[in-house]
């Protein structure tokens, strides 16, 4: 089953949006698809 490990802020540079990943409570820059809500770990 698939976790929620960021949500996106929606804020998009032309390089990307800031996501911020709610386990570390850190911020980073993405590339992934832009305006998506949620980041989902796969693992």
């Amino acid at each position: 089953m698939s976790k929620i490990v960021g949500v996106f802020f929606g804020i998009d540079d032309g390089k990307g949006v800031i996501c911020e990943i709610i386990e570390d409570k850190i911020s980073l820059k993405t590339s992934w698809e832009r305006w998506k809500i949620k980041v989902f770990d796969e693992s």
